[in-house]
């Protein structure tokens, strides 16, 4: 088998291997004491995205008031899989806040 020249990971899949690796480092230095030291802790962390952007379809557009957190700029809609939380410049703030004329 030939590997490809270069391997693309993002930073979030990078860091994932190093805190794996530290994880079995960590464990043979303290629980085993079979090395001296973890040489994955001397790695710096990669570089990660801030989040992904979220679409949402109409039917999950329609929280209650209590919902909205105007001062921390969030709603929570629950009807998904993990209680999506979106910021203040998501429609569905901006269609309730004009709606109810604020």
């Amino acid at each position: 088998m030939i590997a490809p020249k270069e391997y693309r990971r993002s930073g979030a899949t990078v860091n994932r291997y190093i805190a794996t690796l530290s994880h079995v480092f960590s464990f043979a230095l303290k629980d085993r004491r079979l090395i001296d030291r973890n040489p994955v802790g001397d790695i710096r962390l990669k570089k990660e995205s801030s989040g992904r952007t979220r679409f949402l379809s109409d039917e999950l557009l329609s929280p209650e008031w209590a919902d909205v957190d105007l001062k921390a700029g969030r709603a929570t809609i629950h009807d998904t899989k993990n209680h999506l939380v979106v910021d203040h410049k998501a429609k569905v703030i901006e269609r309730m806040v004009a709606a109810k004329g604020l």
